[in-house]
């Protein structure tokens, strides 16, 4: 387990802290993300379940792979969103607050669901600290001395996703194609992913040359 290097910006080292504790990050993964000890992010936690103990879900193997389909879904898209950030030169740290957002942004949050809320408000199904242990074992960070997932292109849709390295060639299901497969007999599923119509493009052509001509 690897800390990263200690922040000496005080004023960065806040805007770390702060943005990790609203995204529901836990102590320990404050810690690894920050390199700060334990008694000094346990300053800024205010909520009791940030500090509580036992085993974090760091370990994408015991709840990924044969896991729920949407979560595997949505991990493909953080990771997707984690990697086009680091491209354009960020910190791992602030690739993972920036896709994290941008999948609560596309989605919403699990935790804002009321009870009363249909399938499609189930929100974002990964919650910071699965999200955190995702880019660790992605990249052999933090929490993970190697890496153990990768990423694959499905060789049917070309969609891309989350894959254990210990296996030998794509054995993994595809969720892009699980998806679709699924799509058509589970009612639940199109009630979480409800169709949308695509407008013609004939039609759209025709209305476009009628705002010219009027």
């Amino acid at each position: 387990m690897n800390l990263a290097r200690p922040l000496y910006d005080p004023e960065a080292q806040i805007c770390l802290i702060r943005d990790c504790i609203a995204l529901g990050a836990r102590s320990t993964t404050i810690m690894f993300m920050t390199g700060l000890t334990k008694r000094r992010v346990l300053r800024y936690l205010t909520d009791p379940a940030s500090r509580c103990r036992g085993n974090l879900p760091y370990r994408p193997d015991e709840w990924l792979f044969d896991g729920v389909l949407q979560e595997r879904l949505h991990a493909a898209v953080l990771i997707a969103r984690y990697r086009r950030i680091v491209r354009h030169g960020y910190g791992p740290a602030e690739a993972l607050i920036s896709a994290y957002r941008h999948c609560l942004a596309q989605y919403g949050s699990a935790k804002n669901a009321e009870p009363d809320d249909g399938p499609e408000h189930v929100g974002f199904r990964l919650n910071f600290d699965r999200a955190f242990g995702l880019v660790s074992h992605l990249e052999g960070r933090w929490v993970a001395k190697a890496p153990t997932i990768g990423v694959i292109r499905c060789s049917e849709c070309s969609s891309e996703y989350v894959h254990p390295t210990a296996k030998a060639g794509p054995t993994g299901r595809c969720p892009s194609c699980e998806s679709v497969q699924r799509y058509a007999m589970n009612r639940r599923f199109r009630d979480v992913f409800p169709a949308r119509v695509i407008p013609d493009q004939a039609d759209c052509q025709l209305q476009f040359v009628r705002q010219i001509l009027s």
